[in-house]
């Protein structure tokens, strides 16, 4: 929606329902020759309702702001663990996890377009994460919840144009990614403690604080470039950098119960 020649406005939403149903036969351990099998069927389900909204600002024509700011999901499941041989009780399923990402950022172009910055901010707030783990019999792989976890971040590239087909950029990009809720195992009064379990504060593993990313294309379409041929060639190269702090396992266990 235009609100004004400068000021555009978006608005979106989208609704999801899912159930799982899985079926499976059960047997129980081996104590006899007469071991009981029945049929088992287990189900998740949820429904949510996303939105997403946008914002932008037209300085000119070769400069814009913007703010995001977008719902994201991801369904749940079921574990095929919740029939299992060693009559442990595990979760049939486990729930949808879902976040919020919040952005504010500028496009700018200058010398017409020779020298294209682009740079943003944004917050990430995830809810309810799903991690893999294993049953109490440290058998069978599932997935269940954890706690949240929230993402703060800065990113930015630059193309710079010098000759016609020629294309030389860089991008970067620094985040804090850390745990905003400890997890229900961190607690040493839990019977399943353990002291591995991420804490808040603790940073998400796998996630580098720092990358840079310089990239360069050379289009041979362009006479400037190669006459008389066509195609093109490209180099990326990448470096993460990432913290020496604590990572947290986001572990995830269960206590058998008698």
């Amino acid at each position: 929606m235009e609100a004004t020649d400068k000021l555009s406005l978006t608005f979106g939403g989208r609704y999801f329902n899912f159930d799982i149903v899985s079926s499976g036969l059960e047997t129980k351990p081996f104590v006899g020759f007469n071991n009981e099998t029945r049929a088992v069927d287990i189900s998740s389900g949820s429904d949510t309702f996303q939105i997403k909204g946008n914002a932008s600002y037209k300085v000119s024509d070769d400069h814009l702001f913007y703010f995001t700011a977008a719902e994201g999901f991801r369904v749940g499941g079921t574990n095929d663990a919740a029939i299992n041989p060693t009559g442990v009780p595990v979760p049939e399923g486990f729930d949808p996890d879902s976040l919020w990402n919040y952005e504010i950022g500028w496009k700018g172009g200058f010398f017409d377009n020779r020298l294209v910055v682009n740079a943003a901010a944004f917050v990430i707030l995830w809810d309810n994460i799903q991690v893999e783990g294993l049953d109490p019999s440290g058998a069978f792989p599932i997935i269940t919840n954890a706690g949240e976890a929230e993402i703060d971040g800065i990113e930015f590239d630059v193309t710079i144009r010098p000759i016609a087909g020629l294309d030389l950029s860089f991008g970067g990009s620094w985040q804090d990614a850390r745990i905003t809720e400890s997890q229900p195992l961190s607690d040493p009064l839990s019977p399943s403690f353990d002291p591995n379990a991420g804490l808040k504060g603790d940073q998400l593993p796998n996630v580098p604080d720092f990358q840079a990313l310089p990239r360069h294309n050379m289009n041979a379409l362009s006479p400037a470039i190669l006459m008389g041929s066509s195609g093109s060639i490209s180099a990326i190269a990448a470096v993460l950098i990432r913290n020496s702090a604590k990572p947290a396992p986001l572990m995830c266990r269960l206590t058998a119960t008698p």
